[in-house]
Order: C-alpha cells, then sequence, then structure tokens
C-alpha cells in the first residue's frame, strides 16, 4: 500500500471525504496515507488556547492544502476540547493565556495563519463570565478577514461596547446567511457612537436568511443588539427564519420590530418558549405578532416551562397552557402557514395530566381545553396540513409512564379535518437524571 503514488492515493481519501471512522483508519494504515488523510480528519478546528494558534499555523506549513482546502469551521472556546477527539488540542491550561492585559485580543499568531477561502462557519463562544471585553484591533481584524467565505457565526461573548460588536459584524457580516447569538455582554453600559458605514467595510446583512437569539435565564437582554441588527438590515431583507425565546430575551418591541421588518420574506417563526412575562406576551399593548407576514409556512411555539417548585399540591401547567391558547389566539391569521409545532417540556410524572388531563376540578380539565382549541386552530388555517406535539422529557421515566403520556396526549385531540396530519415525537434531554 505504501509504494502507491501519493497522487493516487489521494484520489482513493477523497472518496472517502465524509467517513470519517474510515479515515481515521486509514491514516493508520502509513506514512503516505496518513499524510493524505489526515488534513480531512481537520475540518473541523477548535482554538482552546493560546498555544493552538501554533498548532495550527505548523499543520498548515506540513499540510499546505489544509488551510485551502479542508478547513470548514472554526471554533473560538476556551477550556475545551475538538468533538472529533483529534491532537489539535492538547491539555487545557490556564485561560489567562488568551488575553492580554484586561481587553481580549487573539494571539499575535492567530494573524499569522494563512488565507482560509473555504471555512464557512464560526463559533466564537468564549462567554460572558470572564473579566475581559473584545476590542476589535488590528489582530482580530485581520484574524476575520483571513475568512472571506464565512457565511454562518455563532456568538456568545462580551464586549467592551456597542460600537465593539459593530465593528465586529462589520467585518464578518458581508455574506453571512446565518447568524445565531447565544449570549452578549456589554463591559460598558454606554456605547461610543456607531460608525455606520464609516469603519472601511458596509455594514450589510441583506444576504442574512436565518437569525436566532438564545440566552440563559440570568443573561443581558437583546435589544441593544436588534437595534444595531436593524441598522445593519436594509429594505432588501432576506431573513426566512427567525428562532427566539421569549423569555425576557427581548421586549415585545423589539420582537415587533424585528418580524415588521422581515415581513416579507419570513417562512419559518419559532417562539420556544413564548415566557410568562409579568405582562403577557398576547396582551401587550404593541401587539408584536400582529406584524407577522403572510408568507410564514411554519410555526414552532413553546409552551412555557412548567415550574417544578410550584405550590404543594399541584403546579403551574394548566394556567400555563392557557396562557398559551390565549398566545395563539391573539395571531392574526395566517393562511399559508401549513405545520404547526408545539413544544411541552416535561419534568414531574404528573405534568402531563395536567397539560392535557380531564379534571372534575373548574379551570383544570385541560382534555375540554384542547378539545376546543384545536378545532378552532385548524379552522383558522386553512393550508394547514400538519400538526406536531414535540415532547422534551427533562426527567428521565419509565417505559410504562411514557405509554401512559401517549395515552393521555392522544385523549387529548379530538378528530380534525381530513389532510391534517397529527404527529407526536418526544426526546430526552441530555442532562436528564433519573426520576425520584
Amino acid at each position: 500500500m505504501s509504494e502507491l503514488p501519493l497522487e493516487l492515493v489521494e484520489l482513493v481519501i477523497d472518496g472517502l471525504r465524509d467517513d470519517k471512522k474510515t479515515l481515521q483508519a486509514a491514516s493508520l494504515v502509513c506514512v503516505v496515507w496518513r499524510t493524505a488523510a489526515f488534513p480531512y480528519l481537520l475540518h473541523d478546528l477548535l482554538i482552546a488556547e493560546e498555544a493552538d494558534y501554533e498548532r495550527i499555523k505548523k499543520l498548515c506549513e506540513r499540510f499546505p492544502r489544509l488551510s485551502t482546502f479542508h478547513v470548514r469551521t472554526i471554533t473560538v472556546r476556551p477550556s475545551t476540547r475538538t468533538s472529533s477527539q483529534l491532537s489539535v488540542v492538547e491539555a487545557i491550561r490556564s485561560l489567562t493565556k488568551l488575553f492580554e492585559d484586561k481587553r481580549w485580543e487573539l494571539n499575535k499568531t492567530a494573524s499569522e495563519l494563512p488565507r482560509m477561502p473555504k471555512v464557512t462557519c464560526l463559533r466564537w463562544v468564549v462567554g460572558g463570565d470572564l473579566h475581559h471585553s473584545i476590542i476589535v484591533g488590528p489582530i482580530i481584524h485581520r484574524y476575520l478577514s483571513l475568512l472571506p467565505s464565512l457565511q454562518r457565526l455563532t456568538l456568545k461573548a462580551r464586549f467592551e461596547d456597542l460600537h465593539e460588536l459593530e465593528l465586529f459584524l462589520g467585518i464578518c457580516c458581508s455574506q453571512l446567511k446565518s447568524l445565531t447569538f447565544q449570549g452578549i455582554w456589554f463591559r460598558k453600559s454606554r456605547s461610543r457612537p456607531l460608525r455606520l458605514g464609516d469603519s472601511g467595510h458596509v455594514c450589510n446583512l441583506s444576504s442574512l436568511e436565518k437569525l436566532a437569539f438564545e440566552r440563559a435565564p440570568l443573561d443581558p437582554s437583546y435589544d441593544e443588539v436588534v437595534d444595531l441588527l436593524l441598522l445593519f438590515l436594509n429594505d432588501q431583507v432576506s431573513l426566512r427564519s427567525l428562532r427566539v425565546r421569549y423569555d425576557c430575551t427581548m421586549s415585545p418591541t423589539s420582537l415587533e420590530r424585528l418580524l415588521h421588518r422581515s415581513a416579507k420574506s419570513l417562512e419559518t417563526l419559532m417562539i420556544d418558549p413564548i415566557g410568562v412575562a409579568p405582562k403577557p406576551l398576547w396582551d401587550h399593548p404593541c401587539e408584536p405578532f400582529a406584524r407577522i407576514g403572510t408568507h410564514v409556512t411554519s410555526l414552532t411555539v413553546g409552551i412555557p416551562q412548567t415550574i417544578p417548585a410550584g405550590p404543594a399540591l399541584t403546579n403551574s401547567a394548566p394556567f400555563e397552557v392557557v396562557d398559551f391558547f390565549h398566545f395563539v389566539q391573539a395571531l392574526p391569521p395566517l393562511p399559508h402557514i401549513t405545520v404547526v409545532s408545539i413544544i411541552v417540556r416535561l419534568y414531574h410524572q404528573w405534568d402531563a395530566s395536567e397539560i392535557w388531563g380531564a379534571s372534575d376540578l373548574p379551570g383544570r380539565n385541560m382534555r375540554s381545553y384542547w378539545h376546543r382549541f384545536l378545532p378552532w386552530l385548524v379552522s383558522q388555517m386553512p393550508s394547514l396540513t400538519g400538526l406536531i406535539f414535540f415532547i422534551k422529557f427533562k426527567t428521565k421515566f419509565d417505559d410504562c409512564d411514557h405509554e401512559r403520556f401517549i395515552d393521555i396526549i392522544k385523549g387529548a385531540v379530538p378528530p380534525l379535518r381530513p389532510g391534517v396530519d397529527v404527529q407526536l415525537q418526544w426526546m430526552l434531554d441530555p442532562g436528564i437524571v433519573a426520576a425520584t
């Protein structure tokens, strides 16, 4: 095998580019096969410590095609290891090596890396619990300029102020098609004046197709970020998918402005969960969902999480389901909706009966609520062909409990209009614990 010319071996390996397990085995055959196969195993690079930049630089020098042909995704995430089980990242050392003074800056070697024209995805997930903030200096500017084909960006970081976030997005937003925020923090509460159009890069998100906002309960809201994005979006908006958590992720006014700007292009809308704010979303004076465009074909809504530490004899599930009913009834006519997905999270054995079950107690007979609500929902959406209940189990239950849950849910779904397919899907939360 080692006597085959490298060119022939590369042709064989190229046919296995999507089979990572076989590529790993091929890289162990001999030096020639390792030389051909190893770059294909480095489609995803993780920057977890300062020394990683020097390691990647040496790999690019040893495998010249690595930077120009193979690398597709780069993740900047301190103190973690690669999911592909590669030896690019060794033992994780102190996080302080990632920083210069009190302002976050890439290692100088990062700006010396070769150009990576095939990289389409950048995950910048430094986090917000750090005492340093990002300043878009020459090194970061040079580093982002090495990724001319960037199309998907995920951000979770602390910036000096909104001005620095503007500079960061301005460098890499020209071809972005997907933008996900997992948390944005600012060290300074007041920002310097923005430099829209004056920073050498035209801030334009006209190619953006997917936008998502994620956050933890104690993270700051995205209102300032939304204000900035709306300045980046011109009249020719291409946004097709919007995903938002409405549990104080942003104000109803910010959500209304996003929906209004994307009304002519938005096709997929996901609000999970819709949240229970001091003033419910469905009853807010600005009526954010009145701005939903008629082109939306897929709607996903998540019922607010039930409160595990609720009253002793019951929980809040029925009241949250009623809030969900009010929310949907406040939506404008959506004649082109074809699929509606309803996401529910179950924590306890009694949650299913509290959300879908029958009861003799006034106001808690949820089966009767669903029997009235679902036919009304179908009548309001004449193009509806699919209704999906997506159950997320937050606790590990027995098989018999799963069967009981399914029977309860089926009992809450009345016969609907012919042509409407009702599906029940579920998944186990990755961090589930055994039920007690």
